[in-house]
């Protein structure tokens, strides 16, 4: 029992000579010319010195002393239990203010254990110079009208952390004229804040503008040099362009400054620019003051295969007050059959001068996308000739088909119909080409129509074209007019010959107005006919046979010239043989019989 009990006193003796310690054996980190703002990192060895296990506690700030007295965040990364003999590594990390000053500190922090031993660790810091300027406040201008002044204030403070001494401000590219008050600023202190006045003045005959910038702000100093953003302003004219509207194709909408167009448009649509301006003089000046010569000029660049096309309006006079003070104007245009694919800038300019001589201008720019569809055939001309037909029941049809499309269409086919008359014309299987640049993209005939009999009337001739054999592309339809052939022409020739005397006498008298009466005659029958609008071509040359005969309807021209060719003679020798034949021949069936 003595035994048992001497041996748990030794036992309790040698526990009470264990105890705990720990040594920082290593500190590294790179500490010298810090940024303010900043994470510093460095590194830290301990060993366990003891001859007990120790469990280290790490702080949660260090104390940092110098040109400055403040504590910043620390942090710890690593195992914090250290068994007798061993040693660790640890990371760690300090978070530096903004604004904090330059110059060297003494960093400390205080690591302990779980027996409250501590060990404080010290270790120097230097913070560089930085120098920092910062706007404050915004220097956008607003809305300044034409012989309009206006002041702004904006701040500049010294964001870094060292005096900043002899600052110069300027602005780069002022050429509206912008003051500053002051310019100069002797010295600025770490942290401090100066306040700073802009003044504009916008006269007369400044371009209306938006988000315009009008110089870049600048500060020069002994320590470093600086660049700020732009001035902007939107300058504002006493001639409004109030509201613009696009149509295409029916399709309408209104549109601001810079937009793009949504609707796309092809080749022939239809554009319409509703441009609404007005006369702010009374309203925002709070002058009687009317605009004069105002107009606008629209120009779509580059449309009609490179070439620009311009409208322009009427001018008008704007009162200050009631409706008289604003006007809506109304252009528009077709798009040229040779636009390509592409996006289209067109430029809006409204122009006026108020009664005192100052000038004023606006202008506006969209952008109009053009996109051709992928399969378009267009009857662009069909025409009858003549229009009206009486004894001689014949006529012509003068027909061009154009293929607007971005595809070569090879199996088009067209057909000209009138059930009452018989007709029922029809071309197969021929290719239009997609080519525009160069006009092959036309396809031009003339069809001979022959009408066996018909009573007089006016009769709808249809002219239907397909692609893909059988998919409708495009109908038109005209009026053939038939007479009564006999009396009525019998009446019109005597009328004739009764008036030949006197409109003989009229012609020596009135010399311009016989010729114009052909003139005024074929307008009247075209008047009859539904026509489409037609785009003057190039017809293709009339082909001839090997024989140089013509091969296609004869003129009075074309007979003429036949005439005087060598061909003439032999070709009416030989027309008089056939005629002496062909009696021969006849007689002698006759007596045969």
């Amino acid at each position: 029992m003595k035994i048992r009990l001497l041996c748990m006193a030794f036992i309790i003796f040698l526990c009470s000579l264990a105890y705990a310690d720990f040594d920082v054996i290593r500190l590294e980190g790179g500490f010298s010319n810090v940024s303010q703002g900043s994470t510093l990192s460095g590194e830290i060895e301990i060993a366990n010195t003891g001859t007990a296990m120790t469990e280290l506690l790490f702080p949660s700030e260090a104390e940092l002393s110098g040109p400055g007295e403040l504590t910043v965040p620390a942090s710890f990364s690593g195992s914090n239990i250290l068994n007798t003999s061993e040693s660790g590594n640890y990371t760690f990390s300090l978070s530096l203010p903004q604004n904090m000053p330059a110059g060297d500190y003494t960093a400390a922090f205080n690591i302990t254990d779980n027996t409250s031993y501590s060990e404080i660790q010290n270790f120097n810091l230097n913070i560089a110079e930085e120098y920092v300027l910062e706007l404050t406040g915004g220097i956008n201008f607003g809305d300044v009208y034409n012989n309009e002044t206006k002041t702004i204030s904006f701040s500049i403070k010294n964001a870094g952390n060292a005096n900043i001494s002899n600052i110069q401000l300027s602005i780069g590219n002022n050429i509206h004229g912008i003051k500053l008050s002051p310019s100069d600023i002797p010295s600025l202190a770490a942290g401090d804040t100066r306040s700073i006045n802009a003044e504009l003045y916008v006269p007369f005959g400044e371009e209306e503008a938006g988000d315009l910038e009008i110089g870049t702000l600048k500060a020069a100093s002994d320590q470093k040099d600086f660049t700020f953003q732009e001035f902007k302003v939107n300058i504002k004219s006493y001639l409004k362009l109030d509201r613009l509207s696009v149509e295409v194709d029916g399709k309408d909408g209104n549109y601001e400054n810079g937009e793009t167009i949504n609707d796309k448009a092809k080749p022939r649509s239809e554009i319409n620019f509703d441009i609404e301006v007005e006369n702010l003089y009374e309203d925002i000046a709070r002058k009687e003051i009317e605009v004069e010569d105002v107009m606008v000029k629209v120009t779509i660049f580059g449309i009609d295969n490179g070439d620009d096309i311009e409208l322009e309006s009427d001018s008008v006079v704007l009162d200050y007050e009631g409706n008289e003070r604003n006007y809506m104007f109304e252009l528009g245009f077709e798009v040229p059959d040779k636009a390509d694919d592409d996006t289209y800038d067109i430029e809006i300019e409204l122009t006026g001068e108020d009664e005192e001589g100052n000038e004023f201008e606006t202008v506006w720019q969209v952008a109009l996308a053009v996109e051709r569809d992928s399969h378009e055939l267009i009857i662009d001309n069909f025409r009858l000739s003549p229009g009206r037909i009486s004894c001689d029941l014949k006529t012509v049809a003068d027909l061009s088909i154009i293929n607007l499309g971005d595809h070569d269409e090879e199996y088009v086919r067209y057909t000209i119909k009138n059930s009452e008359l018989g007709v029922d014309e029809q071309k197969s299987r021929f290719e239009i080409e997609a080519d525009y640049e160069d006009d092959d993209n036309i396809y031009e005939e003339k069809a001979i129509i022959n009408i066996k009999e018909a009573n007089p009337g006016t009769y709808p001739v249809e002219l239907r074209v397909f692609r893909d054999f059988d998919l409708i592309e495009d109908v038109v339809i005209r009026n053939l007019v038939v007479e009564r052939c006999g009396e009525q022409r019998a009446e019109e020739e005597e009328a004739t010959g009764e008036g030949e005397e006197e409109a003989h006498r009229e012609q020596e008298e009135q010399g311009d107005e016989e010729e114009e009466a052909p003139e005024e005659a074929e307008e009247e029958e075209e008047t009859e006919e539904e026509e489409l609008p037609t785009i003057p071509r190039q017809r293709p040359e009339v082909e001839e046979s090997e024989s140089g005969l013509m091969i296609g309807i004869p003129t009075a021209e074309s007979f003429a010239e036949f005439r005087a060719s060598d061909n003439y003679v032999p070709a009416l020798l030989l027309l008089i043989v056939l005629i002496v034949i062909s009696t021969v021949l006849i007689i002698a069936l006759y007596l045969k019989k």
